[in-house]
């Protein structure tokens, strides 16, 4: 359970780091949610380093640089990260994601994944 959770914590890190590369963003934190139609998932809050983000292409460079279950299921543009006094930051001051659309419905790639969707469906 622990090296699980370890794992996790890496692969947060994992996706702040390519955010944090990003050029136009001056601060940024990625955070799990859970929601109940969709489980737990990444969201990542960004502050942009100046007015203008190009929220489309913030999207293609993290589906371009992470595995597709590494990419944040939303990207929320705020003023500031707040944190504690650790300097970690606080998700309880963060807005809570809107995930309703945001999840996009990916379609069987393989014969197994589309069996597996039928046998479901039924």
């Amino acid at each position: 359970m622990e090296g699980e959770r370890l794992m996790a914590v890496a692969a947060i890190q994992d996706v702040r780091d390519v955010l944090a590369a990003y050029p136009e963003l001056a601060d940024v934190a990625v955070l799990p949610h859970e929601q109940e139609s969709v489980g737990q998932v990444l969201v990542a809050y960004v502050v942009p380093g100046s007015p203008g983000l190009d929220l489309p292409a913030l999207h293609r460079y993290l589906r371009q640089a992470l595995p597709g279950s590494a990419v944040p299921a939303a990207i929320i543009v705020v003023d500031a990260i707040p944190v504690d006094a650790k300097g970690t930051p606080r998700p309880q001051a963060l807005p809570v994601p809107d995930l309703r659309g945001q999840v996009p419905y990916r379609s069987p790639e393989t014969p197994r994944q589309e069996a597996l969707c039928t046998i479901f469906a039924e």
